[in-house]
């Protein structure tokens, strides 16, 4: 029964932590805004991170904790996404034209191929005819 205990109240501990240490939009607007306080925020959250990682704790709690303060880290650095949002946003149209690309080529070629076959065979069929005309 005191393992249980134990279990529970540590889930309780960091579930309060975490709360103390809640980071919404409007919070982390200010934030961004004082550096001192966001850098002390951050620290403050990589170190219940860590104790989290580490904990013996229900697998269940440890993910959704691990996630919520990842959560609050992509709030709190808000130009990492927008990075990453700017790569996406030239990769997907640069990936799209580069498959389109693709596509237009091999078409391109197989009309050509096409092309010349049917040329070829009509050369061959006129050939013929004139061959067999002479005979």
């Amino acid at each position: 029964m005191i393992e249980i205990d134990d279990h529970f109240n540590k889930i309780m501990e960091y579930e309060s932590r975490l709360a103390s240490l809640a980071v919404t939009e409007a919070i982390a607007k200010y934030l961004n805004e004082n550096v001192e306080e966001k850098n002390q925020r951050k620290k403050e959250l990589y170190e219940l991170k860590r104790e989290i990682i580490s904990a013996d704790i229900n697998s269940y709690y440890k993910d959704s904790f691990l996630k919520t303060i990842d959560n609050y880290f992509g709030l709190l650095e808000p130009e990492k996404q927008n990075r990453q949002n700017d790569l996406l946003n030239i990769l997907f149209p640069a990936g799209v034209g580069f498959i389109l690309g693709i596509l237009a080529k091999n078409y391109f070629d197989n009309a050509i191929d096409y092309t010349a076959n049917r040329f070829e065979q009509g050369i061959m069929k006129g050939i013929r005819k004139e061959l067999m005309k002479n005979e």
